[in-house]
Formats: C-alpha cells, structure tokens, sequence
C-alpha cells in the first residue's frame, strides 16, 4: 500500500493547482470531466464519473457542499463515517495528508474496501471544511492505471479556491442558451401589462368603476411552435414541456400572426402588433409590452409581500420578505409560509436559505436543506439587480430597503 499513499499523495497536492480551462460546475467545485468517461447523477447532490476496463474500474464521486458542524474534525470523520464506512464497510483508514489553503482545511484519508463481484479495492475521501461548508470527493478505484486521468481531473479543480458562496447545486446555469421554445421571430415571447382585475360597482353613482387598487399584472406568452398561454405559468418557463403530460393548467390554444394581426384559436379578440415591442388587444384596447430576457439577473436587496411591512432585523427574523445577495445567495425570511407565528409548521415552505437562479422568466430557489421552490419571474422595463418591484407568480414583491 506504500504505492497507494504516494499516489495519494500527489492527488492531493493537485487540488491546490490553479484550474486549467475548467468546462463544468457542481457545487462549489469547477472542474474539466475526464474525457471518456460516463457521467451519471445518481441522487440529487451527486455527480459521478465511472470507467471501466475490463476487470479494472474506477468512480469519481463529488458530493454537494453541506453546513459545517464548525469543526472541522467532526465534518473530516462525519464525512468517512457517512461516505466511506457505512456504504462500504470500510474501517478506520489512513489520514494521508492534512493541509490549509484559502480558509479550507483539506484532509485526505485512504483506505481498503471489499465488495462481492469487485474483490478489493482502494477508496480515497478527500473532505473539504471551511466558509461554514464541508464537501468531498469520493474516489474508488482497483488499479493505478487509472491515475492518468484521475490527475488531470483533479488538477482542473478550481472552485475550492475561489469559493463565493455558492452552493447545493446542481443548479441550472445562468448562461445557458434561453429556452427553445421561445426562440422565433415575430410576436414570439413573453407579453406583460397592467390590467383591472374586476370592477367596483359605486352605490352612490350606481355604476360600476375601475379601481387602481385593483390593477394586476397581464400576461401573453407565444411559442414558436403556435401554442399561446394567456397566464405565466406558476413556476415560469424553465423545464416547460409544451409536449409533456404535465403542461401547466392555464389558458391555452394556438394562434396564428398573419401581417400585424394575432388571431388566437377559439377567440373572437385578437392582438394588433404595434411595433417590435407593444401588442394591443382588441377586446379592451389594453397594451402589452414585450418582457426582456430575465437570464443571469443578480438581485441586491430585500423584497416582501408589500412595501408596508418592516424590513427583517437580520438573517434570523421571521416576516414575508426575501433577502438576495448578487453573489446569488438568498434569506428567505418566511415569504411563502402562511402563519408567521408558527413558520416551520409546513416544511415544504419553511424559512431557509440557499443559492438562486433566474432563467426562462423563472426563480429557483435552491434551499441548503435540499428543497427548490421554483416560480414564475418578471422584472418588468428595468432589469436593475435593485428594482423596487418584481413579480413572482404574478404577485408583485416591493422592494424594503
């Protein structure tokens, strides 16, 4: 085994290499994939890269960043017990290397395993503990033929070093391509207006007249594929499968744009395009704007239900607010729950916090405690990371501070 520790060794050393051109992201950890091998996500949390021999195998494993217990001994041997010991029914093990580098503490400890139709072979934790995180990198392997491609993985690690708080991923990118279905020339695209969602009937005129107070946000969407929604859906655009059997319940039907006239299918009431970026509907005269791409904003500051309530004392306070940090992190302070007096009560909407994503005029919220709520996004003419109101399944947040 003293050939195993030296090879060990030398992996470790690699992590604090500078990355080389890296091409994916998960978690905290940037990295090149080796190429060739098969990638799989096995459960949410873990990435996986595998490859096979003949008789000689080899798995990476990377595991999301979780809270730290803040020490970092206990996050090493919680990380061995729960990663190594317990699936594998490896013993204690060898610590091979311990070293401190940009506010982590890295431990790397090895040791042997046994598995009926694998024989023997060797495992590697490598556990990272800093920023009030811990993450690993688990490698299983039965032959140091492999140690090629295990180094060149590693040394493209960059993520470690230039951590910025962004975590429990995966989590959809900000610069992916926007969805497909929204690609099109034309009306294609996301619509939005005011308008009255009812009327007030005076009993002294004995009329029925508009309120202001009454003033919703209108939605449009046409796909490029014909198909209309006349809602947003809850939950945006991102993952929409306008084929699939769970196609949101809103409003729908095909339209069809001939010249500066929208016809939608089962309507008397069409749409008038008045230029690149207003439509007008014929029923009511109310006007449309074209809603801009919402892909890679970054929010700063703290929204709540309405502009009135207080702005929460700090992470802790409880109140229909969310705080975003522009290095995509998030407070939510209990915005979805629906009594404030006992907020954990529904564990689906409980406080918590976590990283964020806002892409195909959706919000993701990616919780610490592995939940992700997702909801339908507009910042509506300002794009500005400090908007005083942004909508969120068509309710409009109001900026607190």
């Amino acid at each position: 085994m003293r050939a195993a520790r030296l090879f060990l060794l030398s992996l470790l050393i690699l992590f604090t290499l500078p990355a080389s051109a890296p091409a994916e992201t998960f978690d905290i950890f940037t990295y090149q994939p080796p190429e060739g091998w098969r990638k799989d996500t096995p459960k949410r949390g873990l990435v996986t890269y595998t490859k096979i021999v003949k008789n000689k195998f080899c798995v990476i494993g990377i595991y999301a960043s979780k809270p730290s217990s803040g020490n970092s001994n206990q996050d090493f041997d919680a990380e061995w017990n729960d990663l190594i010991v317990r699936p594998l029914g490896t013993g204690e093990g060898s610590v091979i290397k311990e070293s401190n580098d940009a506010g982590w503490k890295v431990r790397l400890k090895a040791g042997v395993a046994r598995a009926k139709g694998a024989g023997e072979f060797r495992v590697a934790l490598t556990s990272f503990s800093g920023h009030g995180r811990v993450s690993s990198v688990v490698i299983q392997y039965n032959d140091d033929s492999f140690g090629n491609d295990i180094e060149a993985f590693l040394k493209s690690f960059g993520a470690v070093n230039d951590f910025s708080g962004n975590t429990e991923q995966p989590a959809p990118s900000n610069d992916a391509s926007p969805n497909p279905a929204l690609r099109g020339d034309g009306v294609v695209g996301v619509w939005m207006g005011m308008t009255n969602s009812g009327l007030n009937y005076n009993v002294l005129s004995h009329q029925y007249e508009y309120s202001p107070a009454m003033l919703k946000p209108k939605f449009q969407v046409f796909f490029g594929n014909g198909v209309y929604f006349s809602e947003l859906p809850d939950g945006g655009l991102f993952n929409l499968n306008l084929a699939g059997k769970k196609r949101p319940s809103v409003p729908s039907g095909t339209y069809h744009a001939s010249g500066n006239t929208v016809s939608l299918s089962g309507e008397s009431s069409k749409f008038k395009i008045l230029d690149s970026n207003r439509i007008q509907y014929d029923f009511n005269n109310s006007t449309l704007f074209r809603a801009p791409s919402v892909d890679g904003l970054r929010l700063d500051g703290t929204w709540g239900i309405n502009e009135s309530i207080a702005m929460p004392a700090n992470d802790k306070s409880i109140a229909f607010a969310v705080k975003f940090s522009p290095d995509g992190r998030f407070v939510d302070h209990g915005m979805f729950v629906s009594d404030l007096s006992n907020p954990y009560r529904s564990p689906a909407d409980a406080p918590g916090s976590g990283t964020y994503q806002i892409r195909d005029f959706s919000l993701i919220l990616s919780y610490s405690d592995s939940r992700v709520i997702q909801k339908s996004f507009i910042e509506y003419k300002t794009l500005s990371p400090a908007a005083k109101v942004i909508f969120v399944n068509g309710n409009d947040w109001h900026k607190l501070d």
